[in-house]
């Protein structure tokens, strides 16, 4: 699989502009169903095992009023429910740069 995160190649669209990358480089992973579009057939197994790994994920419960989840994006796999019945639902995203982590 790790072949085909590496090798396989999507399309990225943020809204403001498009690219083509890897599900895995660097150590680090990429996905995001809603803006990443399979092109070849190793980044659409890719997506299918990343769609499949949602059935053993873990869900976080948001039970109470200001609650914090700090994740490390590029390292644990993670996605958002659907917001429609949650209108005042607000995400903030803040970036940390920890200098001990060495890139390869």
């Amino acid at each position: 699989m790790r072949e085909d995160m590496s090798e396989g190649v999507f399309k990225v669209d943020d809204g403001k502009r498009a690219f083509l990358a890897h599900a895995y480089t660097y150590g680090r992973y990429r996905f995001d169903p809603g803006c990443m579009t399979p092109q070849d057939s190793r980044a659409r197994r890719a997506a299918l095992h990343f769609d499949s790994a949602r059935e053993a994920a873990e869900q976080f419960e948001w039970d109470t009023p200001n609650k914090v989840l700090v994740i490390n994006n590029r390292r644990v796999l993670h996605a958002r429910s659907d917001a429609k019945d949650h209108p005042d639902r607000e995400l903030k995203r803040l970036a940390f740069l920890i200098k001990s982590e060495a890139r390869p």
